[in-house]
């Protein structure tokens, strides 16, 4: 057998039947039979198959889609308290993100700036955190020392009582 050196190859292909009919190499065998689609059946099969992959990718897209809403809807959603709709904050922030990085930072330091100071203002705290309205237990508690103060000074008025146990008692408020 003779020995190919210093051998190119430029190209392989892969055909039914060699151009060459005295060719005595073969790289590639084929059966021949029903089994070997034809061209047409095989340009076929690939229009099928890219088809497929075309719906799945369409698919696959849209369920990234909707994940990626969802996580817009968790952040545009902690702004809420501010009295921005999250439904409506979430797609801004998105367009603002892919479109203008900076106007989106911006955005964020701003609504972030406005989240602090609303939570530092106290002004959504809860009233009567202990499960009692503090407001009617501390009028209460001044009743009931405003009425001590009178039995031990039968000259003091109901007034000047009340006066003396917010006095006396300064952490009570209404």
């Amino acid at each position: 057998m003779a020995e190919l050196k210093n051998l190119v190859i430029d190209e392989v292909s892969f055909v039914n039947a060699g151009a060459n009919p005295f060719a005595y190499i073969t790289l590639c065998k084929r059966k021949e039979g029903k089994n070997i689609p034809t061209e047409k059946q095989g340009q076929q099969n690939f229009s099928e198959l890219t088809a497929e992959l075309s719906k799945l990718t369409t698919t696959l897209r849209e369920q990234i889609e909707k994940a990626e809403d969802v996580e817009w809807l968790k952040v545009a959603s902690k702004y809420e308290l501010l009295g921005q709709d999250a439904k409506k904050l979430a797609p801004m922030l998105k367009k603002a993100k892919a479109e203008a990085p900076e106007v989106y930072e911006l955005a964020i330091q701003t609504l972030d700036s406005a989240l602090e100071a609303v939570n530092k203002s106290q002004l959504f705290e809860e009233i009567g955190k202990t499960g009692t309205n503090s407001a009617l237990s501390s009028s209460a508690q001044i009743e009931k020392f405003a009425a001590e103060l009178r039995a031990k000074d039968s000259t003091l008025s109901y007034r000047k009582s009340i006066d003396a146990a917010f006095l006396a008692h300064p952490e009570l408020k209404f």
